[in-house]
């Protein structure tokens, strides 16, 4: 399997008319075989993109199959101009989102991955921990007033 494609959704919901992200440079120091192609672009993520409105897009230069998509142990350098703590800050938050179009799956499949926020999602058990807390919390609650009725 390989990446094919690199999109970016880089809308700064702040400024209607503002980005994250300027002036793109590709193939900054890749590793291995991989060459791409790309910039400003409304390209569309394939398979749909969930609200994903691509503003640029970057896709492996055609020819010999696979041979300049990025595939394991490979990597393809971008470089963009931003304000560092704004796009970190726009990463984590999912304001700002990468999209990466994966081909050659098992039975020659495809499929489109979007990032999102990087936000802790509790584990299960600490979920249900919390869930016992707050019904152990109640029956106490209860408990103590019958007894303060009695």
């Amino acid at each position: 399997m390989f990446i094919s494609k690199v999109f970016f959704d880089d809308k700064n919901s702040f400024f209607d008319d503002d980005t994250y992200l300027s002036s793109p440079s590709v193939n900054i120091g890749n590793v291995g075989l991989v060459e791409f192609i790309g910039g400003a672009s409304n390209d569309q993520l394939p398979q749909g993109g969930n609200g994903f409105t691509t503003n640029y897009a970057f896709s492996r230069k055609t020819g010999d199959g696979n041979a300049f998509g990025i595939q394991g142990g490979e990597s393809l350098g971008l470089r963009f101009t931003g304000d560092y703590d704004l796009v970190i800050s726009a990463l984590n938050s999912g304001a700002l989102k990468l999209g990466l179009h994966v081909q050659a799956l098992p039975n020659g499949q495809s499929d489109s991955y979007i990032s999102s926020n990087t936000q802790d999602t509790p584990e299960p058990l600490t979920m249900l921990a919390a869930g016992a807390a707050v019904g152990f919390c109640t029956v106490f609650k209860k408990q103590r007033s019958q007894a303060q009725k009695a």
